[in-house]
């Protein structure tokens, strides 16, 4: 698929939101399990036309370009889900088709920010960035509605260097413009809310820090203060766009973030103590709450991203972000026995699948007795179900069994009050 470029060239967007066919029958299914996606089709054809989003002409101005993105994105997330909920996607394909979809859109947009900007302000002498993607997108597992959890990396040669545009600005005021340009340009709302909604949070310092972060600065930063959860975050870094040759550069960077967290930090031990302060604001007893219920979503992801963090070793030349591959290589080193990455893998396997599908139809957690019945049956059938009963069945086993790994890998939490595992 080819979307415009501004520069006319076409930017190529992966195949794998195209060719969805719904005839009659299959858009009766899509209109009594999800009815907000069904009138979304039915309002827009062009979501189920793959040639839409392959012919669209060149962008004349940023805007229309910002434009184009727009459309296709939306109409791109929608295919994606009609295609889930049809069944000819499975969740992790239906994930990675949203987080490819969504790094075309991050690429060419940064090109285009930078472009403009450049021509306002000019260029930093061997100045480089990189936009590096965190938690979901990081991971590859996005859903229909998450987040964009990112970092803007940079570096340039000297200590007091400025850009040598017509509007002069000093190097660390030009990197931090250019993430308010990029900033803005992925929130734009053309009519039905935000592009996307963009979280810059997980930066150093948080909000008392910079927007856009030197090189040299993310290095001091996680060899003195960095906290072992911002290092287990790193985990799922991963660039995608930077300019030439700087993306290398940036990985070495955030590896080695990882590593000195890695070397002075009790991991587990803190991995604990911040599992518990997040139970106690976030306690659920909601079996459907994939992502916060005791044993559930967060659960693995503590396991996984503390144990990585203990063998950042162990992943030279292997993607640390992908969770599969990240726990069979934990369990090849001995990390994780086979038992416990049995255990995370099938129910990590099985979160997925139940919240692809719960964010398309409802975004909040609800429980069994909240779904549309049609929902919960093609729920309950695209998890290898009989009926949502046993789904529950599943989810309350999953949970337990994955609170179980979790304590006998990082230690028993506290439990917050009025918290209870699922039972």
């Amino acid at each position: 698929m080819l979307l415009p470029g501004s520069d006319g060239h076409g930017c190529a967007v992966p195949d794998a939101a195209s060719d969805v066919s719904c005839g009659g029958d299959s858009f009766a299914r899509l209109s009594a399990a999800a009815p907000a996606l069904a009138c979304a089709i039915g309002n827009d054809p062009r979501i189920l036309d793959e040639a839409a989003d392959r012919a669209l002409p060149a962008a004349a101005n940023s805007g229309e370009h910002l434009q184009a993105w727009y459309d296709i994105c939306r109409r791109g997330r929608h295919r994606i889900a009609a295609r889930l909920l049809l069944g000819e996607l499975n969740a992790a394909e239906a994930a990675r088709a949203c987080s490819d979809l969504v790094d075309a859109a991050l690429s060419d947009i940064m090109r285009v920010c930078a472009a403009d900007f450049v021509a306002t302000h000019g260029r930093v002498r061997k100045g480089r960035h990189a936009v590096v993607a965190i938690g979901r997108l990081g991971a590859r597992e996005l859903t229909s509605n998450s987040d964009l959890d990112l970092l803007l990396l940079y570096d340039y040669h000297g200590h007091a260097a400025m850009s040598d545009g017509p509007q002069s600005l000093p190097a660390s005021q030009y990197y931090v413009r250019l993430a308010q340009r990029l900033i803005a340009a992925l929130s734009a709302n053309f009519g039905e809310g935000p592009l996307f909604a963009v979280d810059f949070r997980l930066r150093p310092w948080g909000r008392k820090g910079p927007i856009a972060t030197r090189i040299a600065s993310l290095r001091d930063y996680f060899a003195a203060e960095a906290w072992t959860f911002e290092a287990m975050a790193l985990t799922r870094a991963r660039v995608v766009a930077a300019s030439p040759g700087f993306d290398a550069e940036a990985e070495t960077a955030l590896r080695a973030a990882i590593v000195a967290v890695g070397e002075r930090a009790n991991v587990r031990a803190d991995a604990a103590a911040m599992r518990r302060m997040v139970q106690r604001e976030k306690a659920s007893r909601r079996v459907f709450d994939i992502k916060c219920v005791a044993g559930g979503l967060m659960d693995i992801d503590f396991v996984v991203h503390a144990l990585a963090l203990e063998h950042v070793a162990a992943f030279d030349g292997v993607p640390m972000h992908d969770m599969s591959i990240a726990i069979r290589t934990l369990a090849a080193i001995g990390a994780l026995s086979r038992a416990d990455a049995a255990v995370l893998g099938s129910a990590h396997g099985l979160y997925q699948t139940v919240i692809q599908h719960l964010r398309i139809v409802l975004p909040a957690p609800h429980n069994a007795r909240a779904m549309p019945d049609a929902f919960a049956a093609l729920l309950a059938r695209a998890s290898g179900c009989a009926d949502i009963g046993e789904l529950e069945r599943r989810l309350r086993a999953a949970q337990r069994a994955v609170r179980q790994v979790f304590e006998r890998v990082l230690g028993k939490p506290q439990r917050a009050c009025g918290e209870r595992e699922a039972a």
